[in-house]
């Protein structure tokens, strides 16, 4: 049913996870192995499917990238004017030097891409995976909340959808670790384990190590004493999305007035330099 409506690209995807199934292989399995799970998912999918509770797991995971995407969408779309007025601006420039006839259409055509160079530059570099990661790790010790917030969060959805699955705490906790980088896993995140192990319940060993706020132990106390730590985490997981999509709205909101303030540069620039 899902290749019939699929389009043409997404049938693909569903043919691949059809062939899985016809092979022996789980559903979760199945669906990892076309690509739609990343290796910590795929981890829980697994545990849930042996659960029993695939689609609830499923469909926390879907929640997650429909929000994502929906704010990658707007962020997005307020950085559409500021790149059209770049682009205007660009080919604004050179038109007094062209209409004086200081040159010809190439001569307009190379000082037109010579002003797009560097903001085409720069947005070339930040589609970049790898730069993108280099530039996170430049910034880390000026925007160090920033990112923490991010692994905090990355931390806190992955032990949630691990909880979810029905996986044990201990390895629901190892599984989150895994998602943390090198410093954070040697430092005090990387201790909740051990705290659980020699007594503490999951929501001391997060609050002590930062995990979750002061506010958010009561919740995941009361949650982990009634059996619903997975849901109590939630709200904390929702509560730092919130946060962090204010961000970067914000940022979605200055982004433009800088592009703004360079293309008038360039442009004036440029019209000085014809």
């Amino acid at each position: 049913m899902l290749g019939e409506s699929s389009d043409p690209a997404e049938r693909n995807l569903v043919e691949r996870m059809h062939a899985g199934l016809s092979a022996g292989s789980g559903l979760a399995a199945s669906i990892a192995a076309a690509g739609l799970l990343s290796g910590t998912e795929a981890t829980v999918a697994a545990a849930a499917e042996h659960g029993g509770n695939l689609e609830v797991v499923l469909d926390q995971i879907a929640t997650k990238y429909e929000r994502r995407d929906a704010l990658r969408r707007q962020v997005k779309a307020r950085l559409v004017l500021p790149a059209a007025v770049v682009l205007l601006a660009a080919l604004l420039a050179p038109l007094p030097g062209l209409f004086a006839q200081r040159y010809g259409a190439v001569g307009y055509l190379l000082r037109a891409a010579g002003v797009l160079a560097v903001p085409a530059a720069l947005a070339a570099l930040f589609a970049t995976p790898r730069v993108r990661y280099a530039l996170g790790r430049m910034a880390q010790p000026f925007a160090g909340p920033w990112f923490a917030d991010y692994r905090r969060r990355d931390y806190l959805d992955t032990l949630t959808l691990a909880l979810a699955s029905g996986m044990p705490a201990l390895e629901a906790i190892d599984l989150a670790t895994s998602t943390l980088p090198s410093p954070m896993r040697h430092g005090a995140a990387g201790g909740v384990k051990r705290d659980v192990m020699n007594g503490a319940t999951v929501a001391d060993a997060l609050r002590e190590a930062g995990l979750i706020t002061a506010a958010g132990l009561a919740l995941a106390t009361a949650g982990e004493q009634s059996g619903a730590l997975e849901s109590m985490l939630q709200r904390q997981v929702k509560a730092l999305n919130d946060s962090l999509a204010d961000r970067e709205q914000t940022l979605a909101t200055w982004a433009p007035r800088l592009a703004y303030a360079l293309a008038v540069g360039a442009a004036a620039s440029a019209m000085l330099g014809a």
